[in-house]
């Protein structure tokens, strides 16, 4: 049986220009990381990784991914970037030959016309070359470390965009479908335009082996999304402030983003206690007691908001804590990061936002 585990779920995915090894050596991070497991086998099996669309696409495309595959390689304490070919549109793809008997792992490189030096000679790409080594229980290591599979994910460009010979979403296409025709080509490229681009950002990988036995496939249960891609992506925030209010609300709150944020999110706050091991545990069933933000403004990687009034805050438990977080209503998506918020009784005559204006700007005289 084959089988491939992903431990990441999120990647930022690159262009090909960022990872193009004719330039001078550097690494961008993005590394899939997780493991291949082969059937025992006798002799040489061929091994291909593909990119695959989430289950969740066109049934149209539901084969069918231009993301591309590109094999890093590390060396000592450095890239060896000589040894890679240039991505090019056959590399939604990537071919492997192991042994049983040495249990290497042995990329078989597929150059382009785009694999020339400056000077207009051909790069000196081995055609096979040993790039890990099967460990006794038939597994491949994929990750960020010399000796593992160092795989990234890259994006083509845009047909618009691109020059002549590089990898375009509709030269992937055409390659994996084996066709020439535009039109057959142009009706699944839409599925990863426009407002469909999301299915672009969200990625399976598919293993496909190859023996004597006959062959064996099997695809990622994880699916890996773009961390930099508003609408999918991962919501990291580095900052919050100010954290506490009093429960008639009207304080302003700033929260700063990682990344760029989707004009369709908004900040919530969530109910949690601890539990005997301090393990936090959501109430959803107390959060009708709160009232959550209103009209937040949403800039780019900011959001601003007013804390709402809070009638109800005395029949809350008094162990519970409040978090704010933020959540991403196109797919109800909430934000694992989560600040410590605290709503106080405001008292009349002594409170500090509402009679002692902690937040008004002090006079300069």
């Amino acid at each position: 049986m084959v089988s491939v585990h992903l431990s990441t779920s999120q990647t930022l995915m690159r262009y090909i220009s960022e990872w193009d090894p004719r330039e001078a050596a550097h690494t961008k991070g993005g590394y899939l990381e997780g493991s291949i497991s082969l059937p025992p086998f006798q002799g040489i099996l061929r091994l291909e990784i593909q990119t695959w669309p989430a289950a969740d696409v066109d049934p149209e495309v539901a084969e069918v991914h231009p993301i591309l595959l590109h094999v890093v390689r590390i060396g000592k304490g450095k890239r060896d970037q000589d040894l890679e070919p240039v991505p090019n549109s056959s590399h939604w793809r990537q071919i492997f030959e192991v042994s049983s008997e040495t249990r290497n792992v042995s990329v078989i490189n597929s150059m382009s016309d785009l694999d020339i030096r400056p000077d207009g000679t051909v790069r000196n790409v081995p055609a096979q070359d040993v790039i890990t080594v099967m460990d006794s229980d038939n597994c491949i290591a994929l990750g960020k470390k010399r000796g593992q599979l160092n795989l990234v994910l890259l994006q083509p460009k845009q047909r618009t965009r691109s020059q002549e010979g590089e990898a375009t979403i509709t030269a992937v296409l055409q390659d994996r479908l084996q066709s020439t025709t535009e039109k057959e080509v142009l009706l699944l490229e839409k599925f990863f335009k426009g407002k469909k681009a999301r299915n672009l950002k969200k990625v399976r990988i598919r293993v496909e082996v190859f023996s004597a036995s006959g062959n064996i496939s099997a695809v990622s249960s994880q699916t890996i999304v773009d961390s930099g891609n508003k609408d999918i992506g991962a919501m990291d925030f580095v900052d919050a402030g100010p954290l506490a209010s009093c429960e008639k609300g009207d304080r302003m709150v700033v929260m700063a983003s990682e990344y760029i944020l989707s004009r369709d999110v908004t900040p919530i706050f969530q109910i949690f206690s601890r539990d005997a091991n301090n393990e936090l545990v959501n109430h959803p069933e107390l959060e009708e007691l709160l009232q959550q933000p209103e009209n937040a403004l949403v800039n780019n990687t900011t959001i601003l908001f007013t804390t709402p009034a809070q009638p109800r805050l005395q029949e809350l438990p008094p162990s519970i804590e409040i978090k704010l977080t933020v959540k991403r209503l196109i797919d109800n998506y909430i934000c694992n990061k989560k600040f410590d918020f605290q709503y106080r009784v405001c008292e009349f005559g002594n409170c500090i936002y509402c009679d002692f204006g902690i937040d008004k700007p002090e006079l300069p005289y």
